[in-house]
């Protein structure tokens, strides 16, 4: 039995049109999720669709070179936090782009540099004693997603919570928003054609150095 790791070009390419149309499905039922005033669930899937889309980029990069050796590869298809913080790292680079790219006269904003600051120390190595990395407890993300689809009990509230009375329709404009985003521009570079397979590879070497290496 081959290992994930060990298939034929081919085979990458078909999974990762399998997951980009199932990111895609994850994208539009959280619109309808939303329609129907379930935001926790809305909220999860618009998760889900940004793991899938992540899934179905690196899927994308092997189907191109499948001997290309991305560090930790495996985790991408148990890890949610790994392709949580994949899916960062893309807006990441987006936004550093923008600033790169405006005028000496522009003033970055307050909260500009504030979500630097906060972006560098999440991707910044995580400490030996702890088992969350620096990332994940920033965001929290897994958790986001996980609290809204399940019914948990808060000890420190001691009362019950469901995932629709914990996400309200302003929380979930900001991650349909912020994902939205993300999936735009990770399905135009790898899913349009509009780019050579090169300028694929070269994209992502330059926003995850070390995961991915000839």
């Amino acid at each position: 039995m081959k290992r994930i790791s060990q298939l034929k070009k081919p085979d990458y390419l078909e999974g990762a049109r399998l997951a980009l149309n199932n990111a895609e499905d994850h994208l539009m039922l959280s619109q309808k999720a939303a329609e129907e005033h379930k935001y926790g669930i809305a909220v999860s899937m618009l998760i889900t669709s940004s793991e899938e889309l992540i899934k179905a980029s690196i899927l994308r990069l092997k189907s191109i070179d499948n001997t290309l050796r991305i560090d930790k590869f495996d985790n991408y298809f148990r890890s949610h936090s790994q392709k949580h913080e994949a899916f960062f790292k893309v807006l990441l680079k987006n936004n550093a782009n923008s600033i790169e790219s405006a005028s000496k006269d522009d003033q970055l904003s307050i909260s500009m540099i504030i979500g630097i600051m906060i972006l560098s120390y999440a991707f910044s190595e995580k400490q030996k004693d702890s088992k969350k990395s620096n990332f994940e407890k920033v965001f929290e993300w897994d958790q986001r997603r996980t609290s809204g689809l399940y019914v948990s009990f808060n000890r420190e509230e001691e009362k019950w919570e469901t995932p629709s009375g914990i996400y309200s329709r302003e929380d979930f404009n900001d991650y349909d928003e912020f994902i939205r985003n993300g999936f735009k521009e990770l399905k135009n570079i790898c899913f349009s054609g509009r780019y050579s397979e090169n300028e694929i590879l070269n994209y992502f070497d330059t926003i995850a150095k070390k995961a991915i290496q000839k």
